[in-house]
């Protein structure tokens, strides 16, 4: 549970922000602004295994090798998977990598739907730059991150693929997730019913802070 809500925190926050703040520029006039996005978009349709497998090989491979050519000792020496701090690490760095892709899209889907001669009469008003933002894009833009949001606690929750394959729940299952938990005791000791109980569980957690996130942020949600 304890990591569960580490994950869930970290990532949520940190997938929605590098969203935003990604999809914020590639709004403007970017060159080949389709073929970016199409490449933060690529992760998130490859499937949590092979996203898993492909950043094994760079923590254990990539990294370290590139470690020794640079003469980083420090770097090149990280047990990457072998305490739980850095393998806590890993595994929330590569499920915020892989969720902030669809997350971008939506921002960018929400961006483009904000009226243009809003944004100039702001701009006419002296509202530019951060203020802009926060002031106008932001509160204009509410109900994509309520979505955002209700996509992200679900799928952090719901956090099963990538701890399998990155860690295994490891070490001392120190990265074990409530999903990762339940599916160990359904299939692992056949605990089914055990299992089963976990999952209402589960699904009762989910279900009250999504229900609590929604009542938040569509209060928030401004109408043109």
């Amino acid at each position: 549970m304890v990591f569960t809500l580490i994950l869930a925190v970290i990532s949520i926050l940190m997938s929605n922000l590098i969203g935003f703040v990604i999809a914020y520029f590639l709004d403007s006039n970017v060159r080949c602004k389709g073929v970016i996005r199409s490449l933060f978009f690529i992760p998130n349709i490859i499937s949590g295994v092979m996203v898993s497998f492909v950043w094994s090989f760079i923590f254990t491979g990539a990294i370290p090798n590139l470690a020794k050519i640079l003469h980083v000792d420090a770097l090149a020496n990280i047990s990457w998977f072998g305490n739980a701090g850095t393998a806590a690490f890993t595994v929330i760095l590569v499920t915020t990598w892989q969720s902030t892709g669809f997350l971008m899209m939506l921002y960018i889907t929400g961006l483009q739907t904000i009226q243009k001669d809003v944004l100039e009469a702001a701009v006419l008003d002296g509202c530019t730059g951060i203020k802009k933002i926060i002031y106008i894009q932001l509160p204009l833009l509410m109900p994509t991150i309520t979505i955002n949001l209700f996509v992200s606690i679900a799928g952090a929750f719901k956090a099963f693929d990538i701890p399998l394959s990155l860690t295994g729940g490891g070490p001392a299952n120190s990265t074990q997730t409530i999903a990762l938990n339940i599916y160990n005791d359904a299939f692992g000791s056949f605990k089914m019913g055990y299992g089963s109980a976990k999952s209402i569980i589960l699904f009762l957690l989910v279900g009250i802070i999504a229900l609590i996130q929604l009542k938040i942020t569509r209060k928030r949600e401004v109408q043109m």
